[in-house]
């Protein structure tokens, strides 16, 4: 996050969100800030004063969403109730991290026992709260859940700031999030067919092989028991495999049973 209110208001954000007074969104989120801290020495709320971002207008008092009543389900003998998350271990978020970005890496190692760790977990790709599937400490949160409140609540600030003082350090320019490919990698086709293009979102796909000869047909470098691509300039169209030529846009020859050409991702 990178609003001058970010660090300080994080805490009552994510208060907002798991005691369902808030949906995950950035007007939701802000109107529960400013409905539930009341104490005008609260330095989110001075924050916000001090920067212009509190409504023109009165906010009406705090509405609380209806309570839902959970849907018991009885399991049957044959059926085990679902396992909870494990909680994310840092030294397997960091290795995500260096796949994602190696300077990413070093940003995680620095924020992820900080309040604020949306500087390392809002750039994780959605693929990667799927695969991980853990819970972030202390947060009650799975992955998945706190990457996406950091889009949320990242473009909440980033909009603020576009009202009021711009931050003393401007933010880097955050790249679209990859789509979802499927669940532990999938069949190459299943891959294809959603995949939108993007090259962060193969990479992490073809990271994913765990042999030599799969590592290699998406154009990876297989060592130390890892596939690795370290920029969308190592791919190779000569390296590939028939079923991935052309969905790179190389030119696949039948005739020769040869992959050529250059790959483009967008």
């Amino acid at each position: 996050m990178d609003g001058p209110c970010g660090l300080m208001c994080q805490p009552a954000a994510i208060n907002c969100v798991l005691s369902e007074m808030a949906e995950k969104n950035k007007e939701s989120i802000m109107t529960c800030i400013i409905q539930t801290v009341t104490d005008p020495a609260d330095p989110c709320l001075k924050c916000l004063k001090d920067n212009d971002l509190l409504p023109k207008q009165p906010v009406p008092a705090p509405t609380p969403m209806p309570t839902k009543k959970p849907r018991v389900k009885t399991p049957r003998p044959s059926e085990a109730p679902a396992p909870a998350l494990p909680e994310c271990v840092p030294e397997t978020l960091l290795a995500a991290a260096q796949r994602i970005d190696p300077d990413l890496q070093w940003t995680c190692f620095a924020v992820l026992e900080a309040p604020n760790k949306c500087p390392c977990i809002g750039q994780f790709p959605p693929i990667a709260g799927q695969q991980l599937n853990c819970m972030i400490r202390n947060s009650g949160m799975s992955l998945s859940e706190f990457i996406a409140f950091c889009e949320v609540f990242g473009g909440m600030e980033n909009e603020a700031n576009n009202n009021g003082e711009p931050s003393p350090t401007p933010a880097p320019e955050k790249t679209p999030a990859p789509e979802k490919p499927p669940a532990g990698g999938g069949a190459v086709a299943d891959f294809f067919e959603s995949w939108s293009g993007d090259f962060a979102t193969y990479k992490f796909w073809c990271e994913e092989r765990t042999k030599s000869a799969q590592c290699k047909r998406c154009g990876g470098k297989y060592k130390a028991d890892k596939c690795t691509i370290k920029k969308a300039k190592a791919i190779k169209c000569k390296n590939l495999s028939p079923d991935i030529c052309e969905e790179v846009s190389c030119v696949y020859n039948e005739r020769k049973q040869k992959c050529s050409g250059k790959p483009k991702f967008s």
